[in-house]
């Protein structure tokens, strides 16, 4: 990101930089049944999650920790995530997390939350972990509550 670009970002008052389309659920598809592909069924989100065309890991990773330092230093911070979207690039990843996710119990869903965390604390990054504004390695209850909205913008 461009430094009158970060410096618009701070006169503008804001305090988060969202990026949605971050990281992603990882599925085989090969595989029937589909499996979860191992480290930490979390990758990066690389039909959407570009730096000027390019989405290899190394790209992707050196953008974020430049775009966090940025945003950190004008006082603000960057959050990731991913959106799965029925009709999407995405759509095979839609198919298989979505009825994941309705029949997801909370320690499920608190697995899935630390492979989240896992994927940004990994060694296995090139330049070792991403420190992410939200994101922490440590074990806490996660209040997911009534999850029914979760899935309801499937259609």
């Amino acid at each position: 990101m461009k430094q009158q670009d970060l410096d618009a970002f701070a006169a503008s008052r804001s305090d988060d930089y969202s990026l949605v389309h971050t990281i992603i659920p990882a599925f085989d598809f090969t595989q029937s049944p589909v499996k979860t592909l191992a480290p930490h069924e979390i990758t990066w989100d690389r039909e959407y999650f570009k730096v000027r065309g390019a989405s290899d890991p190394r790209t992707l990773e050196n953008y974020l920790r430049n775009l966090i330092a940025g945003i950190r230093t004008r006082g603000g911070q960057v959050l990731v995530g991913y959106a799965l979207v029925k009709g999407a690039l995405n759509q095979a990843t839609w198919k298989t997390f979505v009825p994941w996710l309705d029949g997801a119990s909370d320690s499920d869903l608190e697995r899935h939350a630390q492979k989240i965390v896992g994927f940004f604390s990994s060694p296995a990054l090139q330049g070792g972990a991403i420190d992410i504004d939200g994101l922490s390695s440590t074990s806490r209850s996660m209040p997911f509550g009534n999850r029914s909205t979760a899935t309801s913008c499937e259609s």
